[in-house]
């Protein structure tokens, strides 16, 4: 799998694997990688 390292993924993806992330952060990051997904899934034709 592909290790993202830069922009909102690659953040979001940090911060869910961080231990020390607050909760709100990792709902934050959880939630960013959603709508990121929804989107590349609608511009697949």
């Amino acid at each position: 799998m592909t290790k993202h390292s830069g922009g909102k993924v690659g953040k979001a993806g940090k911060t869910l694997g961080s231990k020390t992330s607050s909760k709100k952060q990792k709902s934050k990051a959880g939630k960013t990688l959603k709508n990121i997904r929804t989107i590349n899934i609608k511009n697949v034709p």
